[in-house]
């Protein structure tokens, strides 16, 4: 009996201690698989999230191209005013600034005030150029003062994809129109498309001269550009300055001189009918007066 239990007892042992064998074997395994699946959910995380970063990097593109295609159509003008040292160096400065901003001065004038002179000068450059260009107008050496500045800007996308649509219907109704003349057999409808094509055609040079118009103005930006000159004796009291009086009043009456001497051209040039009849008139005058002879007071004398 007593070895019977003792047999009994090694064979529950060792059943316990297999048993634990195995429950450890089974957790090891368990904690295996956890870790695999662990793994493999973080690898297939990583892969969505990059996916989704993937995907949501893929759609940020189209929606920044979007952006970068739509074409704003801006017209930017500026009016400036600046006092400067040397109006002449000035106006060669400022040639020489819109030939290296890419541009040109498209019309340009000086005047006198006295011994004074100014210019107004029109510059075109382009527009991704205008903030440069006038920041160097401004940093002239020669300016002494900006007296004025304005600019603005004025929005013409709407009209200018308002255009380009109704010239792709207007173009579109050109073709289809032609179709039709194509197709017409009788006299007056084919005099009626014609009259229809013409009137089309004309809206569409109408449409597309619009929008060149709108690219140049767009694509340049102008601006107005007015140099002054520094007064002399700015900032100091007046005196008398006898040459400048003399040479004032000089001018002055040479100036009445040549109105006086214009408007005698002119009557003599204007009356030149009548002249002859003056002419003949003194002659007649004259020979009458030598066949009367000498009055009787003459004689007496």
């Amino acid at each position: 009996m007593r070895a019977a239990g003792r047999s009994t007892l090694v064979l529950l042992l060792g059943v316990m201690v297999l048993a634990l064998a195995l429950a450890a074997c089974g957790g090891v395994g368990r904690d295996h698989s956890v870790t695999q699946s662990a793994g493999e959910s973080a690898v297939a995380g990583v892969s969505i999230n990059d996916g989704s970063r993937d995907s949501a990097g893929a759609a940020a593109p189209p929606g920044a191209s979007q952006i970068a295609d739509w074409d704003r159509r801006i017209v930017r003008t500026a009016e400036l005013t600046l006092t400067v040292q040397n109006v002449e160096q000035a106006i060669a400065a400022v040639r020489d600034i819109a030939t290296a901003q890419g541009g040109q001065i498209l019309t340009s004038s000086t005047s006198y005030n006295g011994d004074y002179q100014s210019a107004m000068l029109t510059i075109e450059v382009p527009s991704d150029r205008f903030d440069p260009t006038m920041s160097a107008l401004r940093g002239l050496p020669l300016v002494e003062r900006v007296d004025h500045e304005t600019t603005s800007s004025q929005d013409v996308t709407e009209e200018y994809v308002d255009l380009e649509a109704r010239l792709r219907n207007a173009e579109a109704t050109e073709q289809r129109l032609l179709s039709l003349q194509g197709q017409a057999e009788r006299l007056e409808d084919i005099l009626a498309l014609e009259r229809e094509i013409a009137r089309v055609r004309g809206e569409i040079e109408q449409m597309k001269g619009r929008l060149n118009y709108l690219e140049r103005r767009t694509s340049f930006s102008r601006i107005d550009l007015q140099l002054l000159p520094i007064a002399a004796g700015a900032g100091q009291a007046p005196g008398f300055d006898f040459a400048r009086v003399v040479r004032e009043a000089w001018d002055a009456s040479m100036r009445f001189a040549g109105r006086v001497a214009t408007v005698a051209v002119t009557v003599v040039v204007f009356l030149w009918w009548l002249w002859p009849l003056v002419a003949a008139g003194a002659v007649y005058y004259a020979r009458r007066a030598r066949r009367r002879g000498p009055t009787p007071g003459a004689t007496e004398a």
